[in-house]
């Protein structure tokens, strides 16, 4: 599976770090908070936030967030989960790779909007948007090894889409000529960035995603597709499906995946269409969102 998803991915070599600049460090009560900038070769900059409580507990991982629409919105959204991550004596990381967060090109993503224009002149130049983005995700990660106060090889991966799923009954044949007045398409590239960075790095202990696409071959259902264009990864169903993506993960990897959604961004209430083998003890699957927190960092 690896060897598939590299190729379709152009590669998995990484570009070298040639600059970590703190733009701002405080404390918080007692948890420091520091602002970072990363610079790889080519010139583009990753932003990062890192929380790290008082008193860090070394058998706990450094989370690492990504949000699909930024990492200050899953700040402010999820605020009350990252408390209870550092609380637990966890390091969280939040992350915004190119195209998302600080360096998005605006919010739609409709047909007509920057974000789209971006990934398709990344297709029209042989990459895809998804490729580099999962090269910014390990690239933070191989520089959270680095450093100091921080478990070197132990990660857990959160990935989500905030955006709000459809209901059933809203207009998705309105004529397509305005983007503006469709339903919100589905954005799950947080998601597939987690999946995607688990495949690839050996030390990561536990994934965890929100608002991801149930299954590739859910867009195919209808000639009619809500799902946003930077997120897709031409020839994907090639690899094999979302549900092959997740048990190609290290068995020592826990999986968990909740509030999916379908080709339209409905709630996937039918789960059973993953086709997971039931057998499986470390992916759990969740049609409703519950809490990232108790399950990355569970009680001691």
């Amino acid at each position: 599976m690896q060897a598939r998803w590299e190729k379709l991915l152009g590669g998995a070599s990484l570009e070298g770090l040639t600059a970590a600049v703190q733009r701002s460090s405080t404390t918080i009560d007692t948890v420091r908070v520091e602002r970072w900038l990363l610079t790889v070769e080519s010139g583009i900059r990753i932003p990062c936030v890192l929380l790290q409580p008082e008193q860090a507990n070394p058998q706990q991982p450094c989370v690492v967030a990504v949000c699909s629409q930024g990492k200050d919105h899953l700040l402010k959204e999820r605020a009350g989960e990252i408390a209870i991550l550092i609380e637990r004596g966890a390091a969280v990381c939040l992350v915004d790779p190119r195209g998302i967060g600080e360096s998005k090109l605006g919010d739609s993503h409709g047909r007509r909007s920057s974000a789209t224009s971006h990934s398709s002149t990344e297709l029209m130049l042989g990459g895809t948007l998804p490729s580099r983005q999962l090269r910014d995700v390990r690239l933070v990660l191989n520089w959270l090894r680095t450093r100091p106060n921080l478990p070197a090889n132990r990660f857990a991966l959160w990935g989500e889409s905030l955006v709000p799923p459809n209901a059933d009954d809203a207009p998705f044949r309105t004529p397509r000529d305005d983007d503006q007045s469709l339903p919100a398409p589905s954005e799950p590239q947080a998601p597939l960035l987690a999946l995607l960075t688990g495949l690839f790095e050996d030390d990561v202990a536990a994934i965890y995603t929100a608002g991801g696409l149930v299954s590739w071959r859910a867009l195919l259902d209808s000639y009619l597709v809500l799902a946003a264009h930077d997120s897709l990864v031409p020839g994907a169903l090639t690899a094999g499906d979302i549900a092959d993506l997740t048990m190609s993960q290290s068995p020592a990897t826990r999986v968990r995946m909740e509030g999916l959604v379908d080709g339209w961004n409905r709630r996937a209430t039918d789960v059973s269409r993953i086709s997971l083998p039931t057998a499986s003890k470390f992916v759990e699957w969740e049609a409703a969102r519950h809490s990232s927190a108790t399950w990355l960092v569970p009680a001691k």
